[in-house]
């Protein structure tokens, strides 16, 4: 039986996004056309495209290259009859097609860390942990309020303490709330207005099991730590905004902005490996390893 253009056009379609449907792909709308360009109007509308051309372009878009060979050579009927009859090349494709993208995707965020190694590990201004004139160089990512920054402290204590050319670049962020902005820029004012007392302090915050939500809740937990004359002196330095101290918060923020950082931890070991997220000691000895085996 011989179909009209318009009945093969919408079994194709309507094969095609079984396709899309059946090996996975989640998208809103399969197969139809694209959404408006700035000028409000539609690629799909094209005078010079047929339905069936908008179509196959769409599936050209969505399905893996084995799917669309199929498509471009067989009937919408035996599209069908294969994708049924063939699941695990299905699979097989969309996989792969995933793990690309995963790939590719990752690969793009490590450019964007890398692009900014020299001043990620330029510590002139912030506090760094464990031997400052380690060879082997961390840089760290997090937040007072993170739970699993709060996870990964230990480790990168004890990374520290059995490598002693380890040292480890603290670049706090204030992302979870008002405390933990509070908390970045009163840190920064302790590293620049009571230095010796910083890293003790920063101990104590990171084992701390209460959130600090406010500026209040701040300051009231570094009052025992600092005294009530450090804690006035930092917090009349957090409000001159030209205090030293914005050097390290404008610094961190513009840092992870350019990384393209989503969150913390972030724990980036040069010429060893970046972690997005907590990680176990094994995984920070072995990148510790690594870095210094490419020295």
């Amino acid at each position: 039986m011989i179909r009209s253009s318009r009945a093969r056009t919408s079994l194709f379609a309507s094969t095609a996004a079984a396709i899309a449907l059946g090996i996975g792909l989640v998208v809103a709308q399969p197969l139809l056309p694209s959404p408006p360009t700035p000028d409000g109007n539609s690629r799909a509308l094209a005078a010079e495209e047929s339905v069936e051309t908008l179509v196959r372009r769409e599936v050209e878009r969505q399905i893996p290259k084995v799917i669309r060979e199929v498509v471009e050579k067989a009937s919408p009927v035996a599209i069908e009859k294969w994708v049924r009859e063939n699941p695990e090349k299905v699979a097989e494709a969309l996989s792969a097609m995933i793990q690309k993208n995963q790939k590719a995707q990752a690969d793009e965020a490590d450019a964007r860390v890398h692009a900014l190694d020299d001043s990620l590990f330029h510590a002139e201004i912030v506090p760094v942990a464990g031997n400052p004139e380690g060879k082997v160089e961390i840089v760290y990512f997090f937040d007072v309020n993170c739970g699993y920054c709060k996870m990964m402290e230990p480790r990168l204590a004890k990374l520290a303490a059995e490598n002693k050319d380890v040292k480890i670049i603290h670049r706090e962020m204030g992302i979870l709330g008002q405390g933990s902005d509070y908390a970045a820029h009163f840190n920064a004012g302790i590293w620049n207005h009571a230095r010796e007392k910083y890293f003790a302090i920063h101990s104590a915050l990171m084992a701390n099991k209460q959130p600090l939500r406010t500026k209040e809740d701040v300051e009231a937990f570094m009052l025992p730590h600092l005294g009530a004359g450090k804690v006035a002196e930092i917090r009349a330095a957090i409000q001159r905004e030209g205090d030293l101290l914005y050097g390290i918060v404008t610094t961190n923020s513009n840092l992870a902005t350019g990384a393209g950082l989503q969150g913390t931890p972030f724990v980036y070991v040069r010429n060893g490996e970046m972690f997005r997220g907590a990680v176990d000691d094994g995984a920070l000895a072995a990148a510790v390893a690594k870095a210094r085996a490419a020295r």
